[in-house]
């Protein structure tokens, strides 16, 4: 009896290691209902890296304004040959404004690049290198840009999500955002932030969970049902 692959199999079906691709995941299902019928809509992706999430953004909305922050240099240049049109930024978002150490396998750019060493000597267990990077906050950044209205904000920070949201407490606390997509997982852990952090700071949010095609709604807080540190796919809609 294989008890482990019976548990990841009821994982999935309710959001959990739904990783394979952004179809298995939800994404893209999640982009199409979401962004359908809107005319222009915002969509601010914190975490572009590469651009897989904005060019899906416009593929299932070709009208939407996408502003993508990403503070890899490396990948920021990447993200910039794949998505020119874009509006891309090469500085990351927190809770403060700074400089940071940001780190990443030795031998490559990657999507798992994080603020958080022990991601690489804990989690993924791989040699790392480190270099410097800008954040600024998001209670900054969206004047600047003249946003005052975001239908999407996607954040995917290896870890570092709750610190975003730290940083746009204003622009949250006065509804400028309707929906909201962050990843949670294994990353959690080296930055010990829990589910719980995420469900009390985001109180004027419906929590749910992506599925391929839909979503698993999470009504209320459960140690043994949210604290799971895995690859998942939170969506926040505004109460």
């Amino acid at each position: 009896m294989n008890t482990e692959h019976d548990y990841a199999s009821q994982l999935y079906r309710i959001g959990i290691l739904n990783w394979q691709s952004m179809q298995h995941s939800g994404e893209a299902f999640f982009l199409r209902d979401h962004l359908k019928g809107k005319i222009g809509p915002v969509v601010v992706d914190v975490g572009a890296n590469i651009g897989l999430y904005s060019g899906l953004a416009l593929e299932s909305c070709p009208s939407a304004q996408v502003y993508a922050f990403e503070p890899h240099p490396e990948t920021y240049r990447k993200l910039q040959h794949n998505l020119p049109g874009i509006q891309a930024f090469n500085y990351g978002m927190g809770s403060a404004a700074g400089s940071f150490t940001m780190y990443d396998y030795a031998d490559q750019a990657s999507s798992h690049a994080s603020l958080y060493q022990e991601v690489f000597t804990t989690i993924h267990q791989r040699p790392h290198r480190s270099f410097e990077i800008q954040i600024r906050t998001l209670d900054e950044v969206l004047p600047e840009l003249g946003i005052t209205h975001i239908d999407l904000l996607k954040v995917d920070v290896e870890g570092h999500e709750l610190e975003v949201f730290k940083g746009a407490a204003r622009c949250l606390q006065q509804g400028m955002v309707q929906a909201i997509q962050f990843e949670f997982n294994e990353m959690n852990i080296a930055s010990r932030t829990y589910f719980k952090d995420f469900f009390e700071f985001l109180r004027d949010y419906r929590f749910f969970r992506l599925l391929p095609n839909g979503y698993y709604p999470i009504e209320h807080y459960s140690p043994l049902a949210c604290e799971i540190f895995a690859f998942q796919n939170i969506v926040c809609f505004r109460k």
